[in-house]
């Protein structure tokens, strides 16, 4: 029986990666509009539900939760643990709940290390 500690960790690597660029992609996509609206407001209650403020904003912190979730991820696989049998079954629900209702999202890049997940013994 293969272990962890005897294949490759990606998996963790590659959501964090996915959510590195989701964080830089909304940063500099909404630099000119949100972030410097946000700047210019002082931070502190600066994000608006209503304008593109929100829109930077959880762009920003799903990037950052994608990373921090990888780095658990890879942290798992480097030291030899076994993802709960759920986290497969979980992360593929999120991934269709992020596609199925907005198919032009990079969500999509998500659907490898799922896939990894379940051709995991």
């Amino acid at each position: 029986m293969e272990t962890t500690k005897t294949r490759t960790a990606w998996i963790g690597k590659w959501i964090a990666a996915v959510g590195f660029f989701h964080s830089m992609g909304g940063f500099f996509l909404f630099y000119t509009q949100g972030w410097q609206m946000i700047a210019d407001r002082g931070l502190i209650a600066s994000v608006n539900d209503y304008d593109i403020t929100a829109t930077a904003f959880w762009f920003l912190i799903t990037g950052l939760l994608l990373i921090l979730l990888g780095m658990l991820m890879d942290g798992m696989e480097r030291q030899g643990f076994s993802y709960p049998s759920w986290l497969k079954w979980a992360l593929a629900a999120l991934v269709f709940i992020l596609i199925a209702p907005m198919p032009a999202t990079g969500a999509w890049l998500l659907i490898v290390p799922v896939v990894g997940l379940f051709l995991r013994k």
